[in-house]
Formats: C-alpha cells, sequence, structure tokens
C-alpha cells in the first residue's frame, strides 16, 4: 500500500491536542482523519444540500492502526474508491505521516440518502460518473 496509490489527498497537521496521555495520537483522530478526507471528496462533487436534496451518510467505518503518529507531524490522508454498490460507495483511506509513513489504514461505506423521504436511494449517474473519476 503505497500513498500514490490514493487519487484524493489532503494534508492535516498533527496538532499537540491530538495526542493522548501515552504522548502519540490518540485512536479517535485518525477517524477524524478519515471524516475530513470524506468531506472534502463530497464537497467537490455535491452541491450542499437542502432538505429536499440528496446526500452522503456515512454508515460504516473502519481503522486499522499501523503504526503511532506524535507530535509534532504533518500527515496526508489519501482516498480512492474502492467500490460502487447500487445505494452505496465504499472509500478507501490511508494515513501517511512524514515521520512514520504508513501509520493506518481504512474504509468508510456511504450511503446516498434522500433526506425529504428519509431513506437510502440509489446512486445518481452523475454522481456514479464523478466518483469513478476520483
Amino acid at each position: 500500500m503505497k500513498l500514490s496509490d490514493f487519487p484524493f489527498q489532503i494534508d492535516c497537521t498533527v496538532r499537540w491536542g491530538d495526542m493522548d496521555a501515552n504522548g502519540h495520537v490518540n485512536n479517535t483522530v485518525y477517524y477524524r482523519y478519515f471524516e475530513n478526507a470524506r468531506v472534502e471528496i463530497f464537497k467537490e462533487l455535491i452541491n450542499s444540500r437542502n432538505e429536499t436534496e440528496v446526500g452522503p451518510v456515512l454508515a460504516y467505518m473502519n481503522c486499522h492502526f499501523v503504526k503511532p503518529i506524535s507530535f509534532p507531524d504533518k500527515v496526508v490522508v489519501g482516498t480512492r474508491v474502492k467500490s460502487l454498490g447500487r445505494t452505496s460507495i465504499v472509500l478507501e483511506h490511508v494515513i501517511h505521516s512524514d515521520n512514520v509513513e504508513i501509520a493506518a489504514h481504512g474504509e468508510s461505506v456511504i450511503v446516498i440518502y434522500d433526506f425529504a423521504n428519509k431513506r437510502k436511494m440509489p446512486l445518481p449517474f452523475d454522481l456514479k460518473d464523478k466518483l469513478l473519476s476520483v
């Protein structure tokens, strides 16, 4: 697994407050890094929604911790589309640290949700095309 295999990348700065009592970044922060990447991807792909529109909703997420990160450091979160289902998108993430290289990897499963009717819905064709180009 290499960072260069992930076409969508964002930078995140490791903050002093991200660390726990053991002197490394708390495990919950890794999930926040994944979230930052997800939000940036969908900001680019989907216009802001109102209650009559559709949008992405996180259904599941996992993280495999490889090496600890600590302050000071900079990380890059790489993301790619792993698969597209009828109503879902599986994104694969990797966290690359300047100091330890691959620090973690994981997946996010997102469903497309119709907020007005309060139910998941099939991926719109235009979104599928955009996702396939990520």
